[in-house]
């Protein structure tokens, strides 16, 4: 029955050979005109079916958090019409609420109904109104490029980059934004200060005629530890701001205070979002363990106020020498591979 089918097809387009041609015309123009209709974009725009809702109140026990904050607003958000699920996440002081929602829904008016379900709520005195996140691959960058050389140093190559790289980025229509990392310095150590000499003791005379017996006095002997440097204590970590933590839960990171904080969490922020970092108080940059403090960009660190930036080369200028050079590269170089999908460990891994 089919090759019948065809058979009559194959039959009746010889026999009407021009209106064959004819209709295979306007199955190729409306094909072309079709194809110039096409929106394409490499990073289109994705809204996730979901939206997350950020509740903080420092000090705050985690059962106190929990039914205060985290089940009234389940509560309150469930009824809505198109929510499918609700994950929560409650420790000391902080709440992450997950909202899942149906495709297709207006994500904008889900929103504007949840924050309005939220606003609704009366929490404990002191504590502010939930914040509501988004998420947005725009957010995202569209190309991370490394590049090294024999000849010129980490400091020339960054130079190079900032002086004549960048330019041409950004001279690129529709490019927002060229971050530069990498490429930072330690400052050297001062040189240590020699002691003065003791002064020498100048003989005395001793009287010849009446001798007087000189008391041998034993040495004390000083306690354990005495007269040894103290270490330097680790500074008291102090909360960081709302946009990271709001950042690090859309990744199901947690994160609260800069004792959290790694060289892959810094570098990676530097990357995707670097206008977090002007949200950095001169407290949160002074906290931070000195590896995270290491990927900060140092082109960032560069437009702090001079007192500041020396009391941070100062904390830089204390951390540990290794002992051995593995040639591994920097954590902003790895956060950068990362963000690209590409693993990189040491400078043979740079293509």
């Amino acid at each position: 029955m089919f090759e019948s089918f065809i058979d009559r097809i194959t039959r009746a387009s010889l026999r009407f050979k021009w209106v064959t041609i004819i209709l295979s015309i306007v199955f190729i123009v409306g094909g072309i005109f079709a194809a110039t209709q096409l929106k394409q974009e490499l990073l289109p725009k994705i809204e996730f079916p979901q939206s997350v809702i950020l509740a903080m109140n420092s000090g705050m026990g985690l059962e106190d958090m929990l039914d205060q904050v985290t089940i009234p607003i389940e509560e309150a958000v469930q009824d809505i019409d198109g929510v499918v699920n609700i994950e929560s996440t409650t420790s000391n002081g902080v709440s992450v609420v997950v909202v899942l929602n149906e495709f297709g829904v207006d994500i904008e008016a889900m929103r504007e109904e949840i924050s309005q379900a939220v606003e609704a709520l009366s929490f404990p005195e002191g504590m502010e109104t939930p914040e509501m996140l988004s998420f947005s691959l725009s957010d995202l960058p569209i190309a991370a490029l490394s590049f090294s050389s024999p000849d010129l140093s980490l400091l020339e190559l960054k130079e190079l980059a900032e002086a004549e790289i960048v330019p041409v980025l950004e001279a690129v229509e529709s490019v927002a934004d060229v971050q530069v990392s990498g490429g930072q310095e330690l400052p050297s150590a001062a040189p240590p200060t020699p002691e003065p000499p003791e002064p020498t003791a100048m003989p005395t005379e001793v009287p010849t005629e009446v001798p007087t017996e000189v008391p041998t006095v034993e040495p004390t002997q000083a306690p354990e530890g005495e007269g040894e440097a103290e270490p330097t204590p680790e500074p008291e970590p102090v909360p960081l701001p709302i946009s990271w933590i709001q950042a690090a839960a859309i990744q199901n990171i947690t994160l609260e205070t800069t004792a959290d904080l790694t060289p892959e969490l810094v570098g990676g922020i530097a990357l995707v979002a670097p206008q977090y970092l002007e949200e950095l108080t001169p407290e949160m940059l002074l906290a931070m363990p000195l590896d995270a403090l290491g990927a900060v960009p140092d082109s960032y660190l560069q437009t702090l106020d001079e007192g500041l930036q020396a009391q941070l080369a100062e904390r830089l200028a204390s951390a540990p020498v290794p002992e051995e050079d593995t040639g591994a590269l920097p954590p902003a170089w790895k956060a950068a591979g990362q963000a690209a999908g590409m693993t990189i460990e040491y400078p043979e891994d740079v293509t």
